[in-house]
């Protein structure tokens, strides 16, 4: 059970009961997960980041006097996900999503309190991150023009020998895109 918002009320642990077919019962005891008691360090350690944008419920009610406490905490969730992207733990798609709901939740939480919203958005916003969609288009432009090249010269009656060389690419590669464009 996962808990974005608790109070002193709220229980370490629930009972499920599963009934199956036979009418047998079965009671399980399921450890509640408070995400407000998780510090940086829990979420970052333990690769949690999908409770990055959630961490900052705990601040909902807060005034300006903890800013410096959001400043620090949010640099670390960033400079932890950037870390674990460098380390093939987090793609940029994961990441760039997990700071769009950061800023989109801290934008709703701090409706009123334009600086509270500001300081998120600053420590989030972070370097421009090149998503996996963005890489993806850049690829297939890349792959898209190197055929383009491929293609003209083959119809301006280059041989694959020339057409290879010319283009810096094995006459292997060059069979391979004349095959892809059905040329």
């Amino acid at each position: 059970m996962l808990y974005l918002r608790h109070g002193k009320t709220t229980p370490d642990e629930i009972q499920m009961e599963v009934v199956f077919p036979d009418n047998a019962t079965v009671t399980y005891r399921v450890p509640v997960i408070k995400v407000q008691q998780y510090t940086e360090d829990d979420i970052i350690g333990k690769q949690l980041y999908f409770l990055i944008p959630y961490a900052i419920m705990k601040y909902e009610h807060a005034g300006k006097e903890v800013l410096g406490k959001i400043s620090a905490e949010y640099e670390a969730f960033y400079r932890g996900m950037l870390d674990a992207r460098d380390e093939g733990l987090l793609n940029e798609y994961d990441m760039s999503n997990i700071i769009d709901f950061t800023n989109r939740l801290a934008s709703y939480l701090f409706e009123e309190n334009q600086e509270m919203k500001r300081e998120v958005n600053a420590v989030m916003g972070g370097e421009v991150l090149e998503t996996y969609a963005d890489r993806m288009i850049a690829k297939g432009r890349l792959e898209g023009k190197l055929e383009g090249k491929v293609a003209i010269l083959y119809e301006l009656d280059f041989t694959i020998d020339k057409i290879a060389e010319r283009l810096s690419l094995s006459v292997e590669q060059v069979k391979e895109i004349l095959e892809k464009c059905k040329i």
